[in-house]
């Protein structure tokens, strides 16, 4: 280009300038080319991207899209260099062919018709280490989560602060909208005065939270933790004061859970006493129970309200076994069928000729030379359904029909559907479990489980091991908590 400029000024006879001006309207005609060709190749659209940063400075990186229609082949820029791990699957957990150019950093996916892709992959650069001060950098097109390590103290936000800041438990995820994000954080405390009395301030507010939303719970605790930080922050101890502080405010969170989970196990209970009281089902020993629970729940050990509230419900169940008008009834049930067993016999062992009689006087097709044990069915197959609504197939070895919308949520829910319907030993929280990663588009951590549903955490971890032992879910450990991703088999 700098060679027809010099051209351009060197000659200016009218012919030199119509040859070069047809050369330079030629290059931007090219250029525009260019630019409809690079914006042709965006062929997907990103469902979701998620980055977790490990204490080490790693990033684990996942992205879920969805290929558009009739394509051969797809690209994506990755986020980060030296990459490691990759895994390329479609929703069947298939893997599909890629390569990566390591000169662009850009991967190359055949899609194989596939409705969704998840890419996985572990990246160290994303992180700048530089002594105690680490900055996390990337540039995106599509909106992204975010979690930082567990120990990490965010000191800089940048000019593209987050959009939402979810705070679970200990960890907090961030979510920010496409462009340009640098966050600096330090891992530990930062020791500072501010850090620490804006720390102090933020476990008051949630504290205050906490009680303003639960009248009559018992933070003392808490309180007093609180207090130890403010004492630590007039002698200038600012790092105690600061764990201090994050420690109320977790134990503050924890009281919380425990007091809302044994307020609803209470009433729980105490509408199955009555259901059982009706049932004629003795409740003597659950109600004593009840009582002790509603007395730990006022003195504030809401751990123990909760112990004492399930052991009535379990004597509930102990009392319905032993029930006599229970026994009886069941005996009762037990009788009538063994009787209509016994006749069923009797009839087609004695009279056979009666039964088949029946049968041919009720199939319409008596008289005809089809045979009448075939009989055509006038309901469509459920393929035949399928095709008359114009869905997408996409089935897997197990025989489980996925059917794409254009709805990402629904995606994932007529997914996780099938998983259910495929598996009738799923217990109820199970479904619910699986259905609530639906809604958050394939992967939640497992603390926005236990938020969610109100459970203990020792409820929520042998869940967990069991959608993980049936093969439904994969468990990713980020800091000091884990990513819970369905399994797309």
């Amino acid at each position: 280009m700098r060679l027809i400029f010099k051209f351009f000024f060197s000659y200016n006879g009218p012919l030199e300038f119509a040859v070069v001006s047809l050369i330079i309207i030629s290059f931007a005609s090219l250029s525009v080319i260019d630019l409809d060709v690079l914006a042709s190749e965006q062929n997907y659209s990103v469902s979701s991207l998620f980055i977790g940063i490990f204490s080490n400075g790693d990033a684990l990186i996942q992205y879920d899209i969805k290929p558009n229609s009739n394509i051969d082949e797809l690209s994506l820029k990755l986020i980060g260099e030296n990459i490691t791990n990759l895994s390329v699957k479609n929703y069947s957990s298939h893997d599909l062919p890629y390569y990566v150019n390591l000169i662009t950093n850009e991967l190359t996916i055949k899609p194989h018709d596939s409705l969704q892709i998840r890419i996985t992959y572990m990246t160290p650069t994303i992180v700048d280490k530089k002594e105690r001060t680490w900055t996390f950098s990337a540039n995106t097109n599509s909106s992204f989560n975010l979690k930082l390590p567990t120990d990490a103290a965010v000191i800089d936000m940048g000019h593209h602060p987050p959009k939402i800041i979810r705070r679970l438990g200990e960890q907090e995820l961030l979510s920010f909208d496409p462009g340009k994000v640098s966050i600096k954080y330090i891992l530990g405390f930062v020791g500072t005065k501010d850090q620490a009395q804006a720390i102090i301030d933020s476990a008051e507010n949630d504290i205050k939270s906490y009680e303003t939303n639960r009248p009559g719970i018992y933070m003392n605790s808490a309180l007093d933790m609180l207090e130890q930080a403010k004492t630590a922050l007039d002698r200038g101890d600012y790092v105690n004061a600061e764990g201090l502080a994050n420690n109320s405010s977790s134990y503050a969170s924890k009281i919380a859970s425990d007091f809302d989970l044994a307020k609803k196990t209470i009433d729980v209970t105490a509408n199955k006493i009555k259901e059982s009281q009706l049932r004629k089902i003795t409740t003597v020993e659950a109600q004593i129970l009840l009582t002790e629970s509603n007395k730990q729940f006022a003195e504030g050990k809401y751990a123990n309200a909760i112990d004492f509230a399930r052991s009535a419900q379990q004597s509930m169940l102990e009392g319905q076994k032993g029930n006599p008008e229970t026994i009886r009834i069941f005996e009762i049930l037990l009788g009538l069928v063994i009787g209509i067993i016994l006749i069923l016999l009797y009839l087609i062992k004695i009279h056979p000729k009666i039964l088949i009689n029946r049968r041919l006087k009720s199939n319409p097709l008596k008289g005809n030379n089809t045979d009448s044990r075939i009989i055509p069915s006038s309901h469509p197959t459920f393929q035949d359904r399928i095709k008359s609504e114009n869905m997408d197939l996409d089935t897997n070895d197990t025989g489980f029909i996925y059917t794409g919308t254009k709805d990402n949520f629904h995606d994932f829910r007529k997914y996780v559907q099938g998983i259910i319907n495929s598996n009738p030993e799923l217990k109820d929280e199970d479904k619910q479990a699986l259905l609530f990663l639906a809604e958050k588009e394939g992967s939640a951590f497992e603390g926005e489980l236990r938020t969610k549903f109100l459970l203990p955490k020792t409820s929520v971890w042998r869940l967990v091991k069991r959608l993980e032992r049936l093969d439904l879910i994969e468990v990713t450990k980020m800091g000091g908590q884990n990513l819970l991703k369905l399994k797309l088999t």
